[in-house]
């Protein structure tokens, strides 16, 4: 099991508290089959096997920043760093809030250590 802090930028504290985030509560938790996401109020887990790839992504504050909601996506950002949007094989729903549930694509999350999740996410895909 490895588990990697998602990033909640200290400027941003105050605003994102709303939502529950705090400095080294979000996490993403890899174990043999699941990714375990804790973000705040939201919770949720996928199979890896329903992930096609991951890729690294820059993030900016235009793309803003908590639980984010796109066409066929949704993303779980707290800072300004880099990010990892989850490809999935198929549609799936994810719970992005207590009573909010979506269907979606992709999944973007912001992990503090990008590069290190991707490659343990690629491990655990083999």
């Amino acid at each position: 099991m490895k588990t990697f802090s998602m990033g909640v930028s200290p400027v941003f504290t105050p605003f994102l508290a709303i939502l529950g985030l705090f400095p080294g509560v979000p996490k993403a938790t890899l174990n043999d089959e699941r990714l375990d996401v804790r973000f705040g109020l939201s919770r949720f887990s996928l199979d890896i096997s329903d992930i096609e790839r991951a890729e690294v992504v820059s993030w900016n504050l235009l793309r803003g920043l908590g639980v984010r909601f796109g066409p066929s996506s949704v993303a779980f950002v707290g800072s300004l760093d880099n990010a990892v949007v989850l490809h999935l094989k198929q549609r799936k729903r994810v719970r992005a809030l207590p009573l909010i549930s979506v269907g979606v694509n992709r999944v973007t999350l912001g992990v503090e250590d990008a590069r290190a999740f991707q490659a343990a996410l690629r491990d655990e895909m083999r």
